[in-house]
């Protein structure tokens, strides 16, 4: 019988891009017998190329397992660490990732699950190779298997395309659109060879090249904006400043038109048709 999986117990920052290379795969990080019915990973002991100090600084004692572990071309260490959480929903694996990078003694963190507001970047972006950021996907992806399942997975990969095809800019996760989550899915079998994602809006796909390091994030407003926002402002403190409440609400109001001119300057076809002649 094919068992039945509540996604809404997985925690919704498990990422579903995904196995791993045998031959790249560091091999610190092994199904331990079950430390319960439940468990299916240990915590780790400290990396050998990871300092005492260094370890301390970076987790403060937090246990923690590998999920995905490989030595580039460029001899950087690369890790992604997970909180261990022996909880029965996540089977040892946390949701809290940390991006890890060694090279001769150095670590850098060019990535740390926060709660609100960081979005984990490719690793193509962070100096992989293409074929090097596909193998951390896949390792990850694999200890995500062993814990919900691959047909499970499988199966909420695709419907996370299919409500992001119905809902376009509404149900949009950017990791499902790193070529090397769609490769790597591919690679697995829990996307068809022929895969095409559904089509971004141009403000999402614009989002997905900020990511992929190809474009540069536009500005939001021009350096004359800019300049009679920094006015604006001035004149906004100098006016509490006095307690000028006319000339606050002039300087608010101006502020506003810069920030939303849409409620000031309506295109045509958002303004009220007019009413029709009295016949």
């Amino acid at each position: 019988m094919k068992t039945k999986l509540d996604f809404r117990l997985v925690p919704t920052f498990f990422r579903f891009k995904l196995l791993k290379s045998t031959v790249l795969f560091s091999g610190l990080l092994l199904v331990a017998g079950p430390l319960s019915a439940d468990v299916l990973f240990s915590p780790v002991s400290r990396p050998a190329d990871i300092s005492a100090a260094d370890w301390e600084r970076l987790f403060r004692g937090t246990p923690q397992i590998i999920t995905a572990h490989l030595v580039t071309t460029k001899g950087v260490s690369c890790y992604e660490f997970r909180n261990w959480d022996p909880s029965p929903e996540v089977r040892g694996m946390g949701g809290a990732a940390t991006y890890v990078q060694v090279k001769d003694g150095h670590v850098t963190v060019p990535w740390r699950f926060q709660p609100f507001g960081t979005i984990d970047p490719p690793w193509a972006s962070l100096g992989l190779t293409e074929r090097e950021a596909v193998e951390m996907v896949k390792q990850s992806a694999e200890k995500e298997i062993q814990v919900v399942g691959f047909e499970n997975l499988r199966d909420h990969i695709r419907r996370a395309y299919e409500a992001s095809a119905k809902l376009p800019g509404h149900s949009f996760d950017i990791q499902n659109y790193y070529p090397e989550s769609i490769e790597a899915e591919k690679e697995l079998g829990l996307l068809p060879p022929d895969f095409v994602p559904p089509p971004l809006s141009e403000k999402d796909q614009h989002f997905l090249k900020v990511m992929l390091g190809q474009e540069k994030v536009k500005p939001r407003f021009t350096k004359e904006q800019n300049d009679a926002i920094t006015r604006k402002l001035g004149e906004l403190v100098r006016a509490n400043a006095l307690g000028d409440k006319k000339a606050m609400d002039k300087a608010n109001r101006e502020l506003d038109e810069i920030f939303h001119p849409e409620l000031f300057h309506p295109k045509p076809s958002e303004q009220s048709a007019p009413p029709a002649e009295q016949r």
